[in-house]
């Protein structure tokens, strides 16, 4: 079954940043795997920052046993007073033997970021055994590129997959930091042979010492047990930023016998601004029972922010569940500018529920009023990742594109 080793939420006060990778305060944890290294090992963490004023942007990195792995994403920056962002971060590795230090890691790029003792950090191991997941497509990249003008694949974003079973779930997952440069931002969007899916977000650089990134998450019923093409597209929006500057990935993850239990993707003519009250994001909520206590249920939420102003705008996010707020609190979007800001990216797992339950995600204002851009798709989804009996004798096929992971030392 799926197994969420690790929940960790903590908003004790920690030490600041540093120019050199370290460990941020409580976001570690010590892992043994049932299923050892034919399983695959989820990671997730958000870190909010201290929104006080002046450029502090922090870089995250995962570790295993001290060393840098994976990735590197912008997690946090702060603009000015209450104005920056602090998205989610996810990532899939291969499973391990024996104990590992898992850990969040972060430096600064520019100022020193403090640890918000008012919002709640997070960090999640999640375990899924070789009998219910496998990881089709899983590569990373330094390769350097500037937005294309219009929708193409980022560069080395994509592969060829086949799904092994074609009832299962595929989770896309991009993880992407901007170089630091000019004022500029771009479009994400993902890309399923010739059709680009789900949600539609921008990334954005606030010149040299401003950056935001965040795990832009989809998940869709796989279509049929054949070879097809996926990939992480983006086009430019303001500008044209860059990538290259931080190790980058696109990962396909296809999650055997579990269902999408909650699936919104769309767009909606009237939408409700936030208020300074936390309330439900429009149809951003859905009941669920889920097969049992040894399900884990995964939340995923991308949200796009009306850009369409100038004036500088903030929310707080954080998911609800059965009543009570759950997981991690940030300050998800931000707009700077007239299309140049940070859309909403979260993801939070719960495990040992059982019956049913109502969850959602809820947003209040920080900075004036934020709005929802309604000519952008956006997405709130929940997967019942169920049990499934390992089968030690049969091994489970792995295909699609692969790269070897890069070591930062």
């Amino acid at each position: 079954m799926a197994i969420l080793h690790t929940n960790i939420t903590s908003s004790a006060s920690g030490s600041n940043s540093t120019s050199s990778y370290v460990v941020v305060d409580a976001l570690t944890d010590s892992v043994t795997l049932d299923g050892g290294a034919s399983s695959y090992v989820v990671l997730q963490a958000t870190v909010p920052i201290e929104l006080t004023g002046g450029d502090n942007t922090i870089i995250c990195s995962f570790s295993v046993d001290g060393v840098e792995d994976g990735p590197e994403m912008g997690l946090g920056f702060s603009d000015a007073a209450d104005e920056g962002a602090c998205p989610n971060f996810v990532w899939v590795m291969p499973g391990f033997t024996g104990t590992k230090t898992l850990a969040l890691e972060w430096k600064h790029i520019a100022g020193t970021a403090v640890l918000d003792t008012g919002y709640t950090r997070s960090f999640q191991v999640i375990e899924l055994l070789a009998s219910e997941a496998n990881l089709l497509i899983d590569v990373e990249a330094l390769t350097d590129q500037d937005a294309p003008a219009a929708y193409a694949d980022m560069l080395s974003m994509s592969g060829n997959a086949a799904a092994v079973d074609s009832s299962s779930v595929l989770v896309f997952l991009g993880n992407a930091t901007y170089t630091t440069s000019a004022s500029e931002s771009a479009d994400h969007r993902f890309n399923y042979i010739t059709t680009r899916e789900g949600p539609e977000i921008s990334g954005y650089t606030n010149g040299t010492n401003d950056v935001s990134a965040g795990t832009m998450t989809w998940a869709k019923q796989a279509v049929d047990g054949d070879s097809h093409a996926f990939s992480w597209q983006w086009q430019e929006l303001s500008g044209s930023p860059n990538v290259g500057a931080y190790n980058r990935s696109f990962q396909l993850l296809e999650l055997l016998n579990s269902t999408i239990a909650v699936n919104f993707s769309g767009t909606s003519a009237t939408v409700t601004d936030a208020t300074g009250t936390y309330a439900d994001i429009d149809s951003f909520t859905g009941s669920l029972t889920p097969d049992g206590v040894s399900s884990v249920v995964w939340m995923l939420a991308n949200l796009q922010q009306d850009n369409s102003a100038s004036t500088d705008t903030t929310a707080d996010a954080q998911f609800k569940y059965d009543g009570a707020l759950v997981g991690p609190e940030s300050t998800a979007l931000y707009r700077d500018d007239i299309n140049k800001g940070a859309g909403l990216l979260m993801a939070w797992a719960l495990a040992g529920w059982t019956g049913s339950k109502t969850v959602s995600l809820q947003w209040k204002n920080r900075k004036l009023t934020a709005a929802i851009d309604t000519g952008r798709t956006r997405s709130f989804q929940v997967i019942d990742i169920k049990a499934v009996a390992a089968a030690a004798d049969i091994p489970v096929p792995l295909k699609g594109s692969f790269q070897n992971t890069l070591l930062r030392m």
